[in-house]
């Protein structure tokens, strides 16, 4: 096939990929993270969820009484269980359904909700057996942390795909202290989180955004390779000093903002690769642009980490920057093995520069308009 039959069809390949893929993530940035609190009593047990406004709001649209895309306490007064806690929360106690009471519903500071609710059982068991069915109305990529407290305290980090555990009650005893010491704070394990935030499905605009940034349009050398480092490092600086700020509280920036300027920063890179001839000084895009994708996910990570930010701040990045690594090196060595072959010339480069400016743009409207 002629050559330049080849790159019109990869150019069209590139544009419809575009087109159809990153409308699908128009809120791929945003990390879904929700706590919970299961705690055994004898015969009952006490529940109370913690999670994002917004989550609450994107998967329960009904609570929405007036639809001005918030959730006020009127309306969660008047739709207490929108997410249906009551059934879609299981309590099983030797075999035995566990009866919900009524679900108690609150909103608290810095855009979170919390969800409370008791189960009652039969009798005592020899063992709780709780399934969280309520995950599923949540996106794949949400993150649960649960403390289960009875007879001994642990955390557990679970997902939609992962939603069953099990709590022995506590020793009865005439106190009423049964429970072993706590093995700290409930909290996830924040490095691996970090990881999976940049190489899942919630960092696909982070990872678009790191390849405009090896899709250099002039060949690959050490220069290159320098100012890739100095770029990403700029971009990990703005990215770690945004998520201080707004997990610290100084300041919390509407996502209706936060989320179209992440996806123009994607079109920035592209159309800067694609259209000049030599891209220089990018730590001066690269650090404000770190700034805004490390607003994208900060407001849900602060509803469940509460106020100690700096241990999980530190064990969080640390996990991004490793997650970095492993996507950017195999993008430069496909860059330089493509290159080598003679398929990843000026006009393929080009091509893809392009589409992700393309792909930026579809992406800022989309998010815009939802």
């Amino acid at each position: 096939m002629d050559k330049r039959v080849t790159l019109v069809l990869l150019m069209v390949a590139m544009m419809v990929a575009a087109l159809v893929g990153f409308p699908r993530a128009a809120a791929a940035h945003t990390m879904g993270l929700s706590t919970g609190r299961y705690e055994a009593r004898d015969a009952r047990v006490d529940v109370e969820i913690a999670l994002a406004r917004a989550e609450l709001l994107g998967s329960c649209a009904a609570v929405d009484l007036d639809l001005d895309r918030t959730i006020s306490p009127a309306e969660l007064a008047k739709r207490p269980d929108c997410l249906g806690l009551a059934e879609g929360l299981v309590v099983m106690a030797d075999g035995a359904r566990c009866a919900p009471s009524k679900v108690d519903a609150a909103l608290t500071e810095a855009d979170g909700a919390l969800l409370r609710l008791s189960f009652t059982c039969p009798a005592r068991p020899v063992r709780f057996e709780i399934e969280l069915r309520w995950l599923a109305k949540l996106p794949a990529s949400h993150k649960h942390v649960a403390r289960a407290k009875g007879r001994e305290e642990r955390d557990l980090l679970l997902d939609p795909t992962n939603t069953r555990f099990e709590i022995e009650p506590p020793e009865p005893s005439a106190d009423g202290a049964g429970t072993r010491a706590s093995t700290g704070a409930a909290q996830p394990n924040l490095f691996t989180l970090g990881i999976t935030h940049i190489l899942g499905a919630s960092g696909l605009d982070h990872l678009a955004f790191l390849l405009g940034l090896v899709l250099v349009p002039a060949a690959w050398s050490k220069a290159s390779a320098r100012a890739l480092f100095f770029a990403i490092t700029a971009f990990s600086v703005g990215h770690t000093s945004s998520l201080a700020l707004a997990m610290s509280g100084v300041f919390v920036p509407d996502a209706r903002f936060v989320e179209p300027l992440i996806a123009i920063s994607i079109a920035w890179v592209g159309a800067e690769n694609a259209f000049a001839s030599a891209v220089r000084r990018r730590t001066w895009v690269t650090l404000p642009f770190g700034f805004v994708h490390g607003f994208g996910f900060a407001a849900s990570l602060r509803e469940v980490m509460g106020s100690g930010v700096a241990l999980p701040l530190f064990t969080f990045n640390l996990g991004v920057e490793v997650g970095q690594v492993a996507a950017v090196l195999p993008m430069v060595a496909l860059t330089l093995g493509l290159t080598h072959v003679g398929l990843l010339g000026h006009s393929v480069r080009r091509a893809l520069n392009i589409a992700l400016l393309v792909g930026g743009v579809v992406l800022a409207i989309t998010r815009v308009l939802s």
